[in-house]
């Protein structure tokens, strides 16, 4: 494993929900400085930041040009930021981390942080865990998260401060917030270089003697409270440093001013951080580009692909239709139902059209089955289209082409004639407000990475994705919704129905289909 090198490290104090102002201050900085990784400590969002925000994050103009970090603050997050992170994890935006209420991780430059983000509620804090709802919009931290970062790190940061840091301290005593025992106790276990706060004012105590009961001692610890960003008093907001490893090489004399630990020794029950939650080398199953935990998903083969007629465990209750190049199936958890069909489409009538080739994008295929596979699918679509039309019903179809993804099929969904004028305003309105624009057009020939949705009116839009883009997979399906005035089905997995349910559906949707069926 290699040894660290040095790194040059920026913190800054709480944004208050500033978020663009201070990653521009962020990336000013590092023109100038080369910083390894940058901390934004307590509220860099809060539960108002406007989603346009997150918009603007995600959009390929704002760069991010250097891994930063954060958790979550006293103000909570907006929900924008919680339903992407439950959707495609940490990673708000390329090279923006939330860390949420505990994350432990190495960084790409091979240091370790720990990070207990929330408040503390001593009735929270020890509630029994079958009692306690972890999601991400938890506000307050449990005795587990304090368990669970309590390792030796080099860089330990919190929104909470701890109890008695002016113990021992030689500095004339100041106004500062009490903090609170849990994370006192997390210092001395954890033993970091660097210990971060935001704070009110900017404080920085003398260093300090680790002596922790846990762990092994014998490092010093520096502590600061960082004053809010570009507060109006006049406090010091941002402070730069240079982590050094801790080898040989860079062992340092004990400061002339160290003084002994202020935090009373607190056994914690030690817990490893899971592996969610750190960031192995990159020797490991687990790849660290980006200075955060990108798992490295296993191919999965025909087997065990959902999509795939070869794989055992197919529903195979819900197949419709099986040419000979694609296959037509209900999909689990449909959007639409029969009360929200017109009268004379009394099922749910949404289907999936699917490649019988397992790719992940068309243009993956060999030129002969590329043209085969393409001309049946549009085929299908044309067919489901003639039978929704003559059912007072219009198509909606979508795709998600990825290289990396699984199986790329199309989604086929039913709306009211008289909603068909309103899609288009619908899909580029909601593209406006996820940071991009469609380009009004087919694709090229063999286009990888893409977005595609047929209109009823029979305009096609197109978004390129871009190789780092953090693409919503339920784009296609959210718009539908909104143009259905059904959004609380979004989610399907909110939509099962039982196994007879879905076959009822099916044998309906065969029914209907029969007369279009060129199989």
């Amino acid at each position: 494993m290699k040894t660290p090198k040095p790194a040059k490290v920026l913190v800054i104090g709480s944004a208050e929900g500033r978020v663009i102002e201070a990653l521009e201050y962020i990336a000013d900085l590092h023109k100038t400085h080369n910083f390894k990784f940058a901390i934004c400590l307590g509220n860099l969002f809060t539960r108002k930041t406007p989603s346009a925000v997150v918009s603007k994050l995600k959009s390929e103009k704002f760069l991010v040009p250097l891994p930063v970090y954060f958790g979550v603050g006293s103000a909570g997050m907006p929900e924008s930021v919680t339903s992407h992170m439950a959707m495609f994890g940490p990673e708000v935006c390329p090279n923006l981390f939330c860390m949420g209420i505990c994350g432990f991780m190495k960084t790409y430059s091979r240091f370790t942080i720990a990070q207990l983000g929330g408040t503390y509620d001593e009735v929270k804090y020890n509630e029994p865990m079958n009692k306690r709802e972890k999601s991400l919009t938890e506000r307050s931290f449990h005795i587990t998260d304090v368990q669970t970062l309590s390792k030796r790190c080099d860089v330990l940061f919190s929104n909470s401060w701890p109890e008695n840091v002016q113990n021992n301290s030689t500095l004339p005593h100041r106004n500062l917030p009490s903090g609170c025992a849990p994370v006192a106790a997390l210092a001395a276990n954890c033993m970091p270089q660097y210990f971060f706060v935001p704070s009110p004012v900017y404080y920085e105590r003398e260093p300090y003697r680790n002596c922790a009961v846990n762990v092994q001692a014998g490092t010093v610890s520096r502590f600061f409270g960082i004053a809010p960003f570009k507060n109006s008093v006049g406090e010091k907001f941002a402070y730069a440093f240079t982590l050094n490893p801790l080898t040989s090489e860079y062992v340092r004399d004990i400061p002339p001013n160290c003084t002994a630990s202020p935090f009373v020794m607190r056994p914690i029950p030690l817990k490893r951080a899971s592996s969610e939650q750190v960031i192995p080398p990159p020797d490991s199953p687990i790849s660290t580009e980006s200075g955060f935990a990108r798992f490295k998903k296993p191919k999965v083969g025909p087997d065990a692909c959902f999509f795939c007629l070869s794989n055992p465990s197919i529903s195979l209750h819900l197949i419709a239709a099986i040419g000979n190049e694609a296959y037509m199936a209900l999909p689990k958890g449909p959007l639409t139902t029969k009360d929200t069909n017109v009268p004379e489409l009394p099922f749910p009538a949404h289907v999936l059209i699917i490649p019988i080739a397992h790719t992940s994008a068309l243009s993956l295929l060999s030129d002969t089955s590329y043209k085969n596979t393409v001309e049946e699918l549009h085929r299908f679509r044309e067919a489901v289209t003639l039978m929704y039309n003559e059912h007072n019903s219009d198509a909606i179809v979508y795709e998600i082409s990825r290289a990396n993804g699984v199986h790329v099929h199309w989604q086929v969904i039913p709306i009211p004639k008289a909603l068909s004028s309103k899609a288009l305003d619908y899909f580029t309105n909601q593209a406006k407000e996820s940071g991009f624009a469609f380009e009004h057009r087919d694709l090229r020939s063999h286009e990888l990475n893409y977005f595609r949705v047929f209109l009823p009116t029979g305009e096609i839009l197109v978004h390129t994705l871009s190789l780092r883009e953090r693409f919503d997979l339920q784009f296609g399906r959210r718009v539908t919704a909104k143009i259905l005035g059904i959004e609380d089905r979004v989610d399907w997995r909110l939509c099962s129905q039982t196994e007879e349910e879905e076959k009822k559906d099916a044998e309906d949707f065969k029914s209907y289909f029969k007369p279009y069926d060129f199989t």
